[in-house]
């Protein structure tokens, strides 16, 4: 991991588990804190090299202004590259050429320097099949897994992402959990999603929606109008009846 601001120290990954943690000398106490070091500005960065999106709650928010770039070195079978990305351009990410045989990439073009740039959402499609085997039929299934969704079981970010080991997140739901945690230990997750799907359909039969609730006053209406031409009738009726006897 690196960036194009001096300030960064290149961080080396090794195969395997992965901790960062802040470094202490001999001449810390217990009273030296661990916090402001870096260690969740890391994760983030290498989230937001992965497609994540930067919001306001997001540490690196702060740097957009500043051109800072951030580039995350990856290995994927015989192939060695680096993607590239920019949080004045969050759009799109820049490849180096020996990316060009990741899937998906029969239709970019490579640039005459190497490079290879792409969007965001297909550079998170590339890393959802090469890390998951999500395909593009998964990803027209309702409440399906995303590589974003299931990435941060692996880096985890945030207080709230180990207060428990099913969840990442205090807004994760609880389908969200089933289906992410059946997917990741090779269990049948559309169950769980299916399982969604008719809770929702439920939802929309008890939960009548505008539209039905103005068409059942509608339909209420026409039948009170009914209603009172008929008694009309019925009063003719009986008053010509008398007549007649």
């Amino acid at each position: 991991m690196s960036a194009n601001k001096e300030s960064f120290r290149e961080v080396e990954f090794t195969d395997g588990l992965n901790l960062i943690i802040a470094e202490r000398s001999e001449a810390s106490t217990d009273r030296d804190s661990r916090n402001g070091v870096g260690k969740s500005t890391l994760v983030e960065i290498i989230h937001f090299c992965l497609g994540s999106s930067v919001t306001q709650k997001n540490i690196i928010h702060q740097l957009r202004d500043d051109d800072w770039e951030f580039s995350l070195g990856l290995e994927y079978g015989d192939s060695i590259f680096t993607v590239r990305r920019s949080l004045s351009k969050a759009t799109a990410v820049v490849l180096t050429n020996s990316a060009r045989d990741l899937p998906l990439m029969d239709a970019v073009k490579v640039s005459l320097n190497g490079e290879i740039e792409i969007s965001t959402k297909t550079w998170k499609d590339i890393l959802g099949q090469i890390c998951f085997g999500l395909t593009e039929e998964t990803a027209t299934e309702k409440y399906a897994p995303t590589f974003r969704s299931l990435v941060s079981y692996f880096a985890r970010s945030g207080r709230d992402a180990y207060l428990d080991p099913f969840t990442t997140s205090r807004q994760i739901r609880s389908y969200q959990k089933q289906v992410y945690n059946a997917f990741l230990v090779g269990l049948n997750w559309r169950h769980a999603s299916e399982w969604q799907v008719l809770k929702d359909q439920e939802k929309m039969v008890r939960t009548p929606s505008p539209d039905s609730a103005l068409q059942k006053r509608s339909t209420l209406a026409a039948l009170e109008n009914e209603q009172v031409r008929l008694i009309a009738d019925q009063q003719r009726l009986r008053s010509q009846s008398g007549r007649i006897s």
